[in-house]
């Protein structure tokens, strides 16, 4: 039955097709459009003695993904979260929907659907940007190399991009419990935007002096949850030979979970009690 409701979701978002490229493909795309750009200038611009530096395709790879997750994709990634769990609601045809699966397979259903594209985008944004890298490196007539070790670059490349998924799940959950509280595809983008500037200004008015001492902050704050998960999960030093203590990282990784659960749990509560047949 779940298999079935993601297949139908997955469907009827692929179908949208100006949700479905706002959403997911456009980022990628700007990305890479950008990368190019800077990359043509670069070489127009920079005397041939820099331009000609090595490249670190391990650092661009990590930057890369690292990056994926950044504001704009954020953003954008609202509209396919809206339409996926507002869009039953505005069109009226939860009644129609409801017999065919249970409430919990239908939300099950577009969290799925939403976190897969996620995935689908971050990893599009990560390898077209490394790409470009690569191919202006080339055209600089630069040597290529890879510095970090092969156990540190996986694990560092598996972390960023992890941390930048959910990024985006973050920004789905929240748009996903706003759409179930106020069946507003409006409200389903804009509340998460007024969230994540509350969030923002409450990261800068709390931030992170001695993070051993303050885990409630990295607990509590998905700002801080998510650049500590980011450091911890990717093994990287804060200090010449020391990383984050495990209680941080703990902390930080619980953080992102409780903040997803947050979302994606109190959308799913709310959905599961709502009288839809009006809907």
């Amino acid at each position: 039955m779940l298999a079935d409701a993601i297949a139908a979701e997955n469907l009827r978002l692929t179908r949208n097709r100006a949700t479905f490229f706002w959403g997911f493909l456009f980022v990628p795309l700007l990305a890479l459009v950008a990368e190019i750009i800077g990359r043509l200038f670069m070489h127009a611009e920079l005397p041939a003695e820099l331009r000609v530096l090595p490249v670190d395709m391990a650092d661009q790879l990590v930057e890369a993904f690292g990056g994926a997750g950044g504001p704009m994709t954020v953003l954008l990634s609202l509209i396919g979260a809206a339409v996926l769990f507002a869009g039953d609601y505005r069109w009226e045809t939860w009644r129609l929907l409801a017999p065919r699966a249970s409430r919990t397979s239908l939300f099950l259903a577009k969290a799925i659907t939403f976190a897969g594209w996620a995935l689908v985008t971050v990893i599009l944004i990560g390898v077209l940007d490394a790409m470009v890298a690569w191919i202006g490196g080339l055209m600089d007539g630069s040597r290529m190399t890879f510095e970090m070790q092969a156990g540190a670059f996986v694990r560092q490349l598996l972390a960023v991009t992890l941390v930048s998924w959910v990024q985006l799940l973050f920004a789905g959950g929240l748009a996903a419990l706003a759409a179930t509280a106020t069946r507003s595809m409006i409200a389903a983008i804009m509340v998460p935007i007024g969230a994540f500037i509350g969030l923002f200004l409450l990261q800068n008015r709390y931030p992170v002096v001695e993070a051993a001492d303050e885990g409630w902050k990295i607990l509590l704050i998905p700002g801080h949850a998510l650049d500590y998960g980011r450091v911890y999960l990717a093994g990287i030093e804060t200090l010449p030979g020391q990383t984050l203590a495990a209680s941080v990282g703990l902390a930080a990784v619980a953080g992102m979970a409780i903040w997803l659960l947050i979302g994606f749990g109190g959308g799913l509560a709310i959905f599961l009690r709502q009288d839809l047949s009006k809907e």
